[in-house]
């Protein structure tokens, strides 16, 4: 009904039923605590306590050999109160700590961004009859989530045989110990041979330059035990093939002409070093003459062989006339003895019946003919036999010689 602004307002309805019933509930409120909580009261009075928690979780799932990473960030708040008397929400007894924990996965592409929420209230009374509630959400409106996108590549693990620089045309076996094949190399990279795993072949190079030995890692390449292949040098010589002597012993002349590194001669049980040598030769028949070149990097060995046509006698004639009218032929002696700066001792048998005629170890007494047994001449033509003992041989020269002479 409209009202005339000039008659006056009802009167307002009571609520006095309203707070009666609400202080009835309240009553019964308190009776329960008591009830349950056994009579303690807790007299002091605090702000209620509201308890924050953090926790970060990490989930990592692999899919097509690649890593998903995803970091979750939760927040929780626990609230827990306890009701008294006073309406206040303290309690004397410490608040349980809650935690929740939110984990995402996520698997592939088509489950990113997806959000999930979990709702979780639980209900305890606790001897103190205080009550506990958890909260957990998670929302891409309120939480950001890092996902970390990572190819993990496991490179294969190959060990690849150690090579020591090599020389042209030499020779050397590579092993390969792996589960997988290995390469070899050329300078530019293109692959001359393939080792199959757990194989050995067998490498000549006949090209100078670096090489390596590699491996295949994901369709790729990779290269290591890198070596070089040097160059060998030239080795040749000529040879004097005259046989000449020089200051008493045989000498044949050899020369290199290669004309690059050293040079290492062997003949015979001798050693030589220089482009040049003397070699000495002190039997009849084919003697073996060696050449070493070396560069510093690789060497070349070349043989050749010479003929010598007579055995080494120490440049001793056969006959003398002790009554010649020239006087190197009135006396015999070695003629290499008296060239030779050696230890010697010569003695001249009878043929006869072996009794010695003659001995000296001084090149300048050579014998003249005489017996020193009677003191007196020999008869001729008588033929003797004459033995030199040479005390400091040269290398590979023999200690003894032996031979015979006619005295006419």
């Amino acid at each position: 009904a409209k009202l005339d602004a000039a008659q006056p307002v009802a009167a307002p309805k009571s609520n006095v039923k309203y707070y009666l019933g609400a202080a009835g509930i309240g009553a019964a409120a308190i009776a329960t605590y008591f009830f349950f909580a056994g009579g303690d009261v807790p007299t002091n009075t605090e702000n209620p306590i509201t308890a924050k928690t953090t926790t970060k979780e990490t989930t990592i799932t692999k899919k097509d050999s690649k890593t998903e990473s995803q970091e979750v960030n939760t927040e929780t708040n626990s609230s827990v109160s306890n009701t008294s008397e006073n309406n206040s929400t303290v309690s004397n007894n410490s608040v349980n700590e809650v935690e929740s924990h939110l984990s995402t996965v996520i698997t592939g592409d088509d489950n990113r961004g997806s959000a999930s929420e979990t709702s979780t209230n639980t209900g305890s009374n606790n001897e103190h009859g205080s009550t506990t509630s958890t909260s957990t959400l998670n929302q891409n409106e309120n939480h950001e989530t890092s996902t970390n996108n990572s190819t993990v590549v496991e490179e294969k693990k190959v060990v690849l045989p150690t090579m020591n620089d090599l020389c042209l045309n030499e020779s050397v076996s590579i092993h390969n110990q792996n589960e997988v094949e290995i390469y070899l190399l050329d300078a530019i990279g293109n692959v001359i041979k393939t080792i199959p795993a757990k194989k050995t072949a067998i490498f000549q190079p006949e090209i100078v330059g670096n090489y390596a030995l590699a491996f295949n890692n994901e369709g790729s390449i990779k290269s290591g035990s890198n070596f070089q292949v040097n160059r060998i040098p030239d080795a040749d010589f000529t040879v004097d093939l005259i046989n000449k002597f020089d200051k008493g012993l045989p000498t044949t002349h050899v020369e290199g002409i290669s004309g690059q590194g050293t040079y290492i001669w062997k003949a015979d049980g001798q050693v030589s070093n220089g482009v040049q040598a003397d070699l000495h030769f002190y039997e009849k028949g084919n003697q073996t003459i060696e050449l070493t070149v070396n560069n510093g990097q690789c060497q070349t060995t070349v043989e050749k062989s010479v003929y010598v046509e007579n055995d080494y006698n120490l440049m001793a004639v056969n006959s003398f006339t002790p009554t010649s009218t020239q006087p190197s032929n009135t006396t015999f002696i070695p003629f290499a003895l008296t060239q030779r700066d050696v230890k010697f001792e010569m003695t001249i048998i009878d043929g006869r019946d072996g009794g010695i005629v003659y001995k000296t170890s001084d090149a300048s007494l050579p014998w003249d003919g005489t017996d020193i047994r009677s003191g007196r001449r020999s008869e001729t033509p008588q033929v003797y036999v004459w033995k030199v003992v040479i005390f400091n041989p040269a290398p590979n020269e023999p200690g003894e010689y032996v031979g015979t002479i006619t005295m006419n």
